[in-house]
């Protein structure tokens, strides 16, 4: 967390890509509370993620793996208002939304 800090002191946007439970949401609030801080969960439907993965090189593919995950992400318990379904959005559409949208501001 402290390289994380250090780029924010030196007026970096930093994009922490992490899996971040509901439960340690709150301490990370805690750590970065004089920062803005956008919490998303980015998750999209089976067929999208699969087809998806299939796009990825032979030995990044995770196969019904992927499936696992996603079904792991959903038990979570995440706030409807931090989850963007990105099955129906280029990665652009998704970028821009992660940039403009206000309801991922905690």
């Amino acid at each position: 967390m402290n390289i994380i800090k250090t780029y924010l002191e030196n007026g970096f946007d930093v994009i922490f890509n992490y899996i971040i439970t509901p439960q340690n949401l709150e301490l990370i609030k805690s750590e970065f509370k004089d920062y803005i801080i956008k919490f998303i969960v980015l998750l999209t439907d089976e067929t999208t993620l699969l087809s998806r993965d299939k796009e990825r090189a032979i030995y990044c593919q995770m196969n019904e793996r992927c499936l696992t995950l996603l079904n792991s992400f959903k038990c979570k318990n995440y706030d409807a208002k931090n989850i963007l379904n990105t099955s129906n959005l280029s990665v652009s559409e998704t970028v821009d939304i992660i940039e403009n949208d206000i309801r991922f501001i905690l």
